[in-house]
């Protein structure tokens, strides 16, 4: 699923740092702010080659609005197979071009990705797969605003079956050399009615050959969504297998939870490695 390891190396043309000289205690000034910040987004995101099947999905998760943001905090608990595998809070830029997982276990287990590399703190905690956490989650949550980053390439595949109702489709794939996976694909499923992006259908060869991963896609689907300051975020996924054959399985696999969203500026987010640490190596296939 590491394909989003690709938008690590897109950091610096997507984080738009928003300077104002002083606070102003006008109404009217706060308009003007508010509106200049829009503007700067908006040139932004013109700039980018944006594929017909996303300029809605842009539009209602309020793609422009995330782009002035610099970092976003939440709680988050992943629990798959029975197991709760994350509960703690997950700290990252909105470029997704470093993250930090702070658990809530006996250790206050740190996970930190640099922007290249990935480390446990400390170096004891039993935290497993910190790279792929660091990654995976943080790509969850932004995809509806990376659909059309350097190296993306986008296909429409008409309309799939969702949980038995028929709703617009388009395969992602990658160009070669990008990220952690470049083998990686997602199907992407749009709302049919609010142009939302409902769910990701994917394959997962982080640590894993494409082929082995292709016996095993899987989707989330994205509920109960949330608006934080004019950005629209889905705070349940709720995850399946899936086949390009026979669609959505029965049976779900897997649910994360996000809550408590803000957004913050990135000095806030202490990206240091503590000196207790190992580093998490990259897994080979």
């Amino acid at each position: 699923m590491n394909a989003y390891f690709y938008f690590m190396n897109t950091l610096n043309k997507y984080i738009i740092i928003i300077i104002t000289s002083f606070l102003v205690a006008s109404c009217n000034q706060k308009k003007s702010d508010f509106e200049s910040n829009n503007q700067i987004a908006e040139e932004v995101t013109n700039e980018k080659n944006i594929h017909p099947f996303t300029t809605s999905i842009e539009e209602k998760h309020g793609a422009q609005i995330w782009n002035t943001k610099e970092a976003v905090k939440l709680d988050l608990i992943v629990e798959f197979g029975g197991n709760t595998l994350i509960d703690g809070t997950l700290s990252m830029l909105t470029s997704t071009g470093k993250t930090r997982i702070d658990q809530k276990d006996s250790l206050n287990t740190v996970a930190i990705f640099d922007g290249e590399n990935s480390f446990v703190s400390p170096a004891a905690s039993s935290f497993a797969g910190a790279r792929f956490h660091l990654l995976t989650w943080p790509y969850f949550l932004a995809a509806p605003f990376k659909l059309n980053d350097p190296g993306t390439e986008l296909e429409e595949t008409g309309n799939k079956d969702m949980f038995g109702r028929e709703v617009p489709s388009a395969k992602l794939t990658f160009e070669s050399g990008i990220g952690d996976t470049p083998d990686d694909w997602y199907v992407l499923f749009k709302h049919e009615e609010n142009g939302v992006l409902k769910a990701l259908a994917y394959i997962v060869t982080f640590g894993k050959s494409t082929e082995k991963a292709s016996e095993d896609p899987h989707a989330v689907v994205y509920n109960d969504f949330q608006t934080i300051e004019g950005v629209t975020l889905s705070k349940t996924w709720d995850f399946y297998g899936w086949t390009d054959d026979s669609g959505f399985g029965d049976e779900q696999i897997g649910k994360v939870t996000i809550s408590n969203i803000e957004f913050v500026s990135a000095s806030e987010i202490d990206f240091n490695v503590p000196e207790d640490n190992r580093e998490e190596e990259l897994p080979s296939s």
